[in-house]
């Protein structure tokens, strides 16, 4: 497997893209969703192949000196000789990239798997069923027409019911009033007769004039018959108060306040890793693991996340690069394809 070959799968599977010097990039570009009808297209992504530079995209020689050892640039002219690509020729009918897919007749064509990464679920229009249908819009009316009928049934009022629900009202309002005049020792109003007129009929009634002239003259006369005593009600002295006195305030000393110490910053350093194998499938990263440690018993294997998509075992791993290097150098001679990953934090 190809490492210069996973270095561009796993710039395509997170979402960004590489330049290829000389030849052209490889960029990923989002597809919006589309309405056909009632047929829904879901959103997704796709790679797309251009002759020219892009900015704003990693060059592959950068990306080759962060995840691979020697001349960079001398790494890139030995993966466009292997793939029989000429700079600034035209492009072979096929070009294959590992994982990631192919560039043929100018046009990329991602892999199955690099397709899942990007869109995730499956690209197929779907099917948009209609939300309301003619039995529940008819339903919907028939339960709307049900709650206003309803509505005006409990709160509809006649003229005649409103009428006596005011008489109500000023009846309980003068047996108030009657109830606070009695407690005072005041004459109480006579409530047999409403002001606001007959209840039955709805029809305003006037009292007689002879009987409204003549309710003056019965309260005039009233004081001469007869005259109530009140009793003499006396002021109550005030208790003496006494002036307060508030208690004698200090200002407040507040302690003095020492700045903090700020702790220096730790910066985290990258790690190394001696890498036997990298796989896009735990199963097979587990089984490399399992053969390892059977043939050999002084390596400790482990599998490490390279990126979302890649996986590697690492019999190895510091903090120290010539560490890495030493350990390497002794197991080049039984594993002549180990190499050192630099994981940053």
């Amino acid at each position: 497997m190809n490492r210069i070959d996973n270095i561009i799968s796993d710039a395509l599977a997170s979402f960004n893209g590489v330049n290829l010097p000389g030849v052209g990039a490889l960029r990923t570009e989002r597809r919006p969703a589309a309405l056909n009808g009632r047929r829904l297209t879901p959103p997704s992504f796709e790679v797309v192949f251009e002759r020219g530079q892009q900015s704003g995209l990693p060059d592959l020689p950068s990306l080759i000196a962060e995840n691979m050892e020697g001349d960079p640039e001398a790494a890139y002219g030995s993966w466009l000789a292997g793939k029989g690509i000429t700079p600034g020729a035209a492009l072979p009918g096929e070009v294959s990239i590992g994982e990631a897919g192919r560039i043929f007749d100018g046009r990329f064509e991602p892999s199955e798997s690099l397709r899942r990464t990007l869109s995730g679920a499956s690209e197929a229009p779907v099917k948009l069923s209609p939300r309301f249908g003619s039995a529940q819009i008819t339903l919907t009316v028939v339960l709307a027409l049900a709650v206003c009928g309803a509505a005006f049934f409990l709160f509809y009022k006649t003229p005649e019911q409103r009428q006596y629900a005011a008489v109500q009202r000023e009846m309980k309002e003068l047996s108030k009033r009657n109830k606070e005049r009695a407690e005072k020792g005041l004459e109480v109003t006579s409530i047999t007769q409403s002001p606001l007129g007959d209840v039955a009929t709805g029809k305003q009634t006037e009292a007689p004039k002879a009987e409204a002239d003549a309710r003056p003259a019965r309260q005039e006369s009233r004081p001469e018959t007869s005259t109530k005593t009140k009793p003499e009600v006396k002021p109550q002295a005030k208790p003496e108060t006494k002036p307060e006195t508030k208690p004698e305030t200090k200002p407040e000393v507040k302690p003095e306040v020492k700045p903090a110490q700020v702790a220096p910053a730790v910066t985290n350093s990258p790690s190394y890793h001696l890498v036997m194998g990298v796989f896009s499938s735990r199963e097979n990263a587990e089984k490399l693991v399992r053969e390892l440690a059977a043939t050999d018993n002084s390596l400790k294997c482990t599998i490490i996340n390279m990126s979302s998509t890649r996986l590697i075992v690492s019999a190895f791993d510091t903090q120290d690069e010539a560490a890495a290097n030493a350990r390497k150098e002794q197991l080049a001679a039984k594993y002549p394809d180990v190499w050192v990953y630099k994981k940053r934090k």
